[in-house]
């Protein structure tokens, strides 16, 4: 195997293994999409005086800090590509 056969080898093992973390990351990101969706919910029907979703608080502010941890930690180590990054603060900024 020449060189430049080994280089494209490499290149395409490379760009599968970004698709698979791309996939990886775009399900926590949907996970925390969805999560916004339902602290909203809840936050309106707490407010409204719904003691379950109130008593849901607690849950729901351990999910949102074990998945903020997870995006972030994926930030730092350059994980996410530019269109998660721009999707990410689209779903804080509507928020």
């Amino acid at each position: 195997m020449g060189t430049n056969e080994q280089l494209m080898v490499i290149k395409n093992k490379a760009k599968k293994e970004n698709r698979k973390g791309n996939q990886k990351w775009n399900k926590y990101l949907d996970d925390y999409g969805n999560y916004i969706k339902e602290y909203k919910l809840h936050y309106k029907k707490s407010n409204a005086g719904n003691k379950i979703s109130l008593s849901l608080y607690p849950y729901m502010q351990q999910k949102r800090e074990a998945l903020k941890q997870r995006i972030n930690k994926a930030h730092k180590n350059n994980c996410l590509n530019d269109d998660q990054i721009k999707r990410l603060i689209n779903m804080n900024t509507i928020s």
